[in-house]
């Protein structure tokens, strides 16, 4: 059974030569592209009280957008603006008056995991679709905040660093986005070494197990075929449970 997760797990059956008939071990890589915002206002926040991603948005969900509060300490919060010099210590300095929120995107991009000289190299190519939904979702967060009452909003848009009011998000709207416009994070590794009935387009099958090498199963997020759209522990311990009871009858 191998279970070294989606970055890894690839690279562990390629080196011994495992999975490889379909082509597509190490590709069809799903990693949730996430944006996140922060928001200065004259009131107290005290962002560091209460429960991480204890709020969220579910409303454009449906829309492959889902929304999730979090706040991390001062000095990973301070990565998420351009700013530099005493502009970002002013910031740090009323970081009881900063809130934070970010979204992911169930993404249509994929990419690859592949191993160079002994190290993993991963890959990844964002689509225009999921450039539109990132600014989408940056669009809708501001103008939620604006909403709270925040004086300026820090985005991962370069060009669009700081905004100072919603008539900055006109501008925003009308503007084109690159993906290297965006400074980007990016979770929940899944799909490559994906399940499906056809050997040729997969590597393992409905059981769990590699296609091309029986009673060698893959029990992690490299099974998941799909991007899921939302945080996949549960589904993945769910199939997890599944490919025990099938492994466990096999052995019965």
């Amino acid at each position: 059974m191998v279970a070294c997760g989606a970055l890894l797990s690839p690279l562990l059956l390629a080196r011994q030569g495992l999975g490889l008939s379909s082509g597509q071990l190490g590709k069809n890589l799903s990693i949730h592209p996430a944006a996140g915002a922060l928001a200065e206002f004259d009131e107290e926040i005290l962002p560091w009280k209460g429960i991480p991603q204890g709020y969220s948005i579910e409303e454009l969900h449906e829309e492959g957008i889902l929304y999730e509060g979090a706040m991390v300490p001062l000095e990973m919060t301070m990565t998420m603006t351009q700013l530099i010099g005493p502009e970002l210590i002013r910031l740090a300095e009323s970081f009881d008056r900063v809130a934070s929120f970010g979204f992911m995107v169930e993404d249509s991009s994929r990419g690859k995991v592949t191993e160079v000289r002994g190290q993993p190299v991963i890959q990844y190519w964002l689509t225009d679709e999921d450039v539109a939904h990132i600014k989408r979702g940056m669009d809708v967060l501001a103008q939620v905040f604006f909403a709270a009452g925040a004086r300026r909003v820090h985005t991962p848009i370069a060009g669009f660093d700081v905004l100072t009011s919603p008539r900055d998000l006109v501008a925003l709207r009308r503007a084109t986005i690159k993906p290297w416009d965006l400074d980007l994070s990016a979770y929940h590794p899944l799909g490559t070494a994906r399940m499906g009935r056809d050997p040729a387009t997969s590597v393992i099958a409905p059981d769990h197990q590699v296609h091309d090498t029986q009673g060698l199963y893959v029990v992690d997020g490299a099974a998941v075929p799909s991007s899921l759209g939302v945080n996949p522990q549960v589904t993945i311990m769910a199939l997890a449970t599944r490919a025990a009871e099938k492994i466990a009858a096999a052995l019965s």
